[in-house]
C-alpha cells in the first residue's frame, strides 16, 4: 500500500500562503484527483482542481513538512 499511487487527496487550508505551496508543488498534471478546503473569515469553501495533478510521495512529505492539513482517499 506504500508504494500504490495516490488516487485522490484533500488539503485543508488556513491561509493564501498555504495555498501557495499547494500551487507551487503541484504545477504538473498528474493523475491524482485534488480537493481543496479554504476556511477564510468563518466561511468554508470547497473545490476540486479542473485537472488531476502529480502528487507523489515527495511532495506529499513537502506538504505535510509545512503543517498543511492532507487527507489521503
Amino acid at each position: 500500500m506504500f508504494n500504490s499511487p495516490i488516487n485522490e487527496v484533500s488539503f485543508d487550508v488556513k491561509n493564501d500562503e498555504e495555498m501557495n505551496e499547494i500551487s507551487k508543488i503541484l504545477n504538473e498534471d498528474g493523475k491524482t484527483i485534488v480537493n481543496i478546503s479554504l476556511t477564510k473569515n468563518d466561511k468554508k469553501l470547497e473545490f476540486r482542481l479542473k485537472n488531476p495533478k502529480n502528487l507523489d510521495r515527495k511532495s506529499l512529505n513537502l506538504l505535510r513538512k509545512r503543517d498543511i492539513s492532507i487527507t489521503i482517499n
